[in-house]
């Protein structure tokens, strides 16, 4: 979220775009954790994670959608609105601490193939926890700012804080991935384990361009931030709205690209599209041939 929608005086048009936007990220991530629900990507422990982002995501919608409904009707109900405002900053953050997670995850992957195959589903929990905690510690400015606890300076130095520890998130994730790079381009993999690796730099390669798109959309956000530190956000007010429907895309794009590259999961979301659709035809045309043959049985001897 940017100043700009945690305003009252957001322009209708704009909000009517984070609707849209908020709607398409509730359906596409609802649908992306149905595939990754499934038995086949549960094997996966690298899904976990996923999963998890997915998660993160979904709440981004369901609490931009009640703020905008809220906004759109005039409805005041400030603390279930400010309930909703720290959700999304948090899930927010809780993404961009997922996809550090991904690439750390990804570079033991590659780096250490033996032992990665060997990390138990408790690491993974374990690494789910304290990526949702290490978001609440990072959004404790916003959070202590809608307490009326701080304001000004101490807020900007806890703002400046988040910035930091952001940069050094985008430099752990620079690095892993470099990593990675190096590691594909020198090592000559053994023929047994050539499907394996083929596997796992495809992987890879997919999480990497997640992990781009999505940093690319939060670089207005960071500026926007970066305005508020040095008490000049009134330059970068323009900004606001690009931030923030950026923020908003990045927590759907993550599904196009799924979609695009990883068969697995265009040939699961297919099924369970097909799925749908089948059954709400079955649903249509069951009333209509209970009501005819309730017709016919009134009308016999």
């Amino acid at each position: 979220m940017t100043n700009s929608t945690d305003s009252n005086d957001t322009p209708g048009l704009l909000l009517g775009v984070y609707l849209a936007e908020a709607c398409v990220i509730v359906i596409v991530n609802s649908l992306a954790l149905a595939v990754f629900l499934k038995k086949k990507f549960r094997a996966k422990k690298s899904t976990y994670l996923l999963v998890n982002l997915t998660v993160a995501d979904l709440m981004v919608g369901f609490t931009t959608i009640f703020r905008t409904m809220k906004k759109l009707t005039g409805v005041d109900f400030k603390l279930f609105d400010i309930i909703c405002l720290l959700i999304n900053y948090i899930s927010v953050s809780a993404s961009l601490f997922s996809f550090t997670a991904i690439a750390m995850e990804r570079a033991y992957a590659i780096l250490k193939p033996l032992k990665h195959r060997l990390l138990r589903k408790k690491t993974y929990f374990i690494g789910i926890v304290i990526i949702w905690k290490a978001a609440v510690f990072i959004d404790i400015a916003k959070i202590l700012q809608l307490a009326k606890d701080i304001h000004g300076i101490e807020y900007r130095i806890l703002l400046a804080i988040k910035i930091s520890f952001g940069l050094f998130l985008l430099v752990i994730v620079f690095s892993c991935y470099l990593a990675i790079w190096i590691k594909v381009k020198l090592a000559k993999p053994l023929p047994n384990q050539r499907p394996a690796n083929n596997n796992n730099n495809r992987l890879t390669s997919t999480l990497f361009t997640v992990t781009f798109v999505s940093l690319i959309c939060f670089i207005p956000i960071g500026i926007t931030r970066l305005g508020e530190v040095f008490n000049r956000d009134g330059i970068f007010k323009s900004l606001f709205p690009l931030a923030a429907a950026m923020i908003y895309g990045n927590s759907f794009i993550n599904f196009i690209i799924y979609s695009s590259r990883m068969p697995e999961f265009r040939k699961e979301l297919r099924t369970i599209i097909k799925k749908c659709c089948y059954e709400q035809q079955v649903q249509e045309n069951v009333p209509s041939s209970f009501l005819q043959n309730s017709e016919g049985r009134g009308q016999s001897p």
